[in-house]
């Protein structure tokens, strides 16, 4: 298909000559103009919806039901004026596209009872508003009503429909022209359903669209009468502007009229008629009366092989509905030449999906609704296992047990959480089900691959620059939890857990193939048991969605109950990133883990000062900081230095004690620190050999006026475990004078990682 040509825009009207020298003007085109270019547009993507639902609901086969519609006073005020009251006659449902356009103010609110036809109706109008609509007149748009809240601006709610309805808009023209259609009244709302939202939310919806929609805007509302009555009698607000008319039941003479001309065989039907026309208040003839039923009816026994006359068995009205809404679905899968799927299964599938929109009390079904509970499990289960094991590699199998729990749990409900977070974006989705779930699956890969290599990187620089690690080890402990974040990123966003879910479903018989949904709900629509409506599909009506569901349907949930929340116009990052909700929050855990490591290896002060205990004893000097911040009346000790005076050969053993051995049990001493130096005996020079508990250490010289600087000796790879340190000092010149050796701050440097460079390598 070709793209359209965005209209030019001339802020100028420009004149110029002609071949004959008359002056000739050239119309300007400015925004006018292309809003009347935009609102062709979307009229031509409209008539043919309309015209393609009308023909999937079969309502032309042969004719519409011919439901009458009578006046009725408008809840909340009389009608005014005489022009009202001799425009507003009653008539049939053929005749309300031209009933609105006498009404002095154009708007009208349609009621009925369940399965009257509201919606029907509705189509209809739409259809036929458009059909005879004229270049430059408003568009009419159906536009369902139960995925709107009333806190969201009604102009807003409609701008985002239509472009859902037409994407073209912002392709050919910018995001912004559905709102300017709206906004400037170029756009007939035709709200089907306003009984479909809570009932807390009645009231405040039809302020806001009286509100909303000026009395220069023709309107159209459809809702059960019960509902709207209750709402107008309970707060007074009422659609100030609006005639009211109500949809009256199908007479037995009607129901037999249609049924005469739809069947194919008439004999099948005649004890049908012929018990309407002699019982018109039978049960039969009472279940006839819903327009709904009446199709439903006509149908069920279309086929040759299905006798009407069982109807007459049921002795009472619900029985007979119940009856014909078991039938209906079989019967139009089974008449279906391009079915795929067998009836019983079709129905073991719409089943689960009216449970699952019956536990959400929505009437949309969308493909977050497949996901299940038990990812949240599963996906804890991993990133537990995950972080357990990072655990593990520090500090063993106790500490592994408890971080799996902490984390898995903890990420569990903080997903749970995001989950029940990310039904109020459903209302975000653009587009059909396969290009929504496409851009899910990028955006989700582009996320997880984003967090697996940032991992990746810092946890191998982490390991090889804070732990010791050698590279090539390094990277490929970075390499296992870089894949293991993603993997958890991954399983933890939606759409990983819509394929695992309806992987799930699929193998326990209750949905179709993952690949098979979009064609399988788009079968539905073509056969009239479902309807579109937006980004999420419907049943044809609200009756059908309880007969399957096993349970009535009610609205009644709070206004702010995430299964039905609508949130505000969110920015585009949020819509299409949505995995980075997730990503964030496991990152947010997975730094929490190693913060947790870093208090617990950091209990384990690096520096441990050494005391004295037995051999010649230096003399210690110990230098105070006047400032005392405890009060005591002390001072604060900056540096102890030992000092050890040693004449010509001589020969000097000093043990000091090392700390507690309980508490850095499994320990190893990386290194003693401190700073060695030799003074006072110009010349000379002094052996040095440490030894810690068993292992000594390669002996060195100091001469006079040298030092040797923390560490003052390392063990490399033959790290000792913790115990007593030993220091021999044995002088190896024969100078009389006397050599000092100042040994400032003794302590040893406990390796903290050293098992965990053990055991990674």
């Amino acid at each position: 298909m070709a793209r359209r040509r965005r209209p030019i825009r001339i802020d100028q009207s420009i004149r110029g000559v002609s071949a004959g020298g008359n002056v000739r003007q050239i119309v300007r085109v400015g925004p006018e103009n292309e809003l009347d270019s935009a609102a062709g547009l979307l009229a031509e993507k409209v008539l043919a919806d309309l015209e393609n639902e009308v023909g999937c609901q079969e309502l032309n086969r042969p004719h519409p039901i011919g439901i009458r519609w009578s006046r009725t006073e408008r809840p909340g005020a009389e009608l005014r004026g005489t022009a009202g009251r001799q425009t507003l006659r009653d008539g049939d449902v053929t005749q309300i596209s031209a009933l609105i356009r006498e009404l002095p103010r154009r708007q009208l609110v349609v009621l009925g009872r369940r399965g009257a036809g509201k919606s029907v109706l509705a189509l209809l109008v739409a259809r036929d508003m458009a059909r005879s609509r004229k270049p430059g007149e408003p568009v009419p748009v159906l536009l369902p009503l139960s995925s709107w809240r009333p806190r969201l601006d009604l102009h807003t709610w409609m701008a985002k429909r239509i472009l859902a309805i037409c994407p073209e808009l912002a392709t050919d023209y910018d995001r912004e022209t559905a709102a300017r259609l709206v906004e400037r009244g170029r756009v007939i709302p035709i709200l089907d359903g306003l009984d479909e939202l809570p009932r807390a939310l009645h009231a405040p919806a039809i302020e806001a669209i009286d509100k909303a929609v000026p009395d220069t805007v023709p309107l159209m509302v459809t809702c059960r009468a019960g509902d709207y009555e209750r709402a107008v009698a309970a707060s007074g607000q009422y659609l100030t502007r609006a005639e009211v008319v109500r949809l009256e039941e199908v007479k037995p003479t009607t129901a037999v009229a249609f049924l005469r001309e739809s069947a194919t065989s008439q004999d099948r039907w005649e004890p049908v008629f012929d018990h309407l026309q002699a019982e018109p208040d039978s049960p039969l003839a009472e279940a006839l009366a819903s327009p709904l039923m009446l199709y439903l009816a006509r149908t069920a026994y279309r086929p040759s092989d299905k006798d009407p006359a069982d109807l007459l068995r049921y002795e009472n009205q619900e029985a007979i509905e119940s009856h014909l809404l078991e039938n209906y679905v079989s019967t139009v899968y089974a008449e279906s030449s391009r079915r795929r799927h067998r009836p019983r299964q079709v129905r073991r599938w719409l089943e689960f999906m009216a449970r699952r929109m019956r536990d959400q009390n929505t009437v949309d079904f969308t493909w977050r609704q497949v996901i299940s509970p038990f990812t949240v499990p599963l996906f804890a289960l991993v990133y537990g296992t995950l972080c357990g094991w990072f655990w593990y590699l520090f500090f063993g199998v106790t500490a592994a047990l408890v971080t799996f729990s902490v984390t898995g749990i903890a990420s569990a409900v903080l997903v749970f959480f995001l989950r029940m977070n990310d039904r109020q974006e459903r209302d975000e989705d653009h587009g059909d089900l396969t290009s929504t779930l496409r851009r899910q699956a990028l955006a989700t890969a582009l996320v997880s691959a984003v967090g697996a290599g940032s991992t990746m990187l810092l946890a191998a620089l982490w390991l090889n620059a804070e732990v010791g690690v050698a590279p090539g080890v390094a990277w490929r402990y970075g390499v296992i939890l870089g894949l293991g974040f993603g993997s958890a990123v991954l399983l933890g966003s939606s759409w990983v857990s819509y394929v695992v879910s309806h992987v799930w479903f699929w193998l326990t018989r209750r949905l179709p193939r993952p690949w098979r949904l979009a064609d399988f709900l788009e079968e539905g629509h073509r056969l009239g048991v479902l309807r579109p409506a937006g980004p999420a599909y419907q049943f044809r009506n609200v009756r059908l969605l309880e007969q399957l569901s096993g349970t009535a349907w009610s609205p009644d949930v709070a206004e702010d109950e995430p299964q039905q929340a609508v949130a505000e116009e969110a920015p585009w990052w949020r819509r299409w990133i949505q995995p980075v909700k997730t990503m964030g929050v496991l990152l947010g855990l997975m730094m929490m883990v190693i913060a947790f490591l870093f208090l617990f290896a950091d209990s384990v002060a690096s520096q441990q000062e050494l005391s004295y205990r037995s051999g010649h004893q230096p003399a210690s000097f110990i230098r105070c900081d006047p400032y005392d911040p405890q009060g005591t009346g002390g001072c604060v000790v900056r540096d102890t230095t030992h000092t050890w005076t040693l004449q010509a050969a001589s020969t000097m053993d000093t043990v000091f004690d090392a700390p507690s051995m309980d508490r850095y049990s499994g320990l190893r001493v990386d290194a003693l620190n401190g700073i060695l130096k030799a003074d006072g005996c110009s010349g000379t020079s002094v052996q040095v050999l440490l030894t810690v508990g068993d292992l000594r250490l390669r002996p060195f010289v100091l001469r006079d006026g040298t030092s040797r600087s923390a560490p003052v000796a390392g063990f490399g790879g033959d790290s000792p475990a913790i115990g007593p340190v030993r220091i021999t000092l044995r002088r190896l010149d024969g100078r009389p004078c006397a050599l000092r050796v100042h040994w400032s701050n003794p302590g040893i440097h406990i390796d903290r990682y050293g098992d965990v460079r053990r055991r990674l390598s």
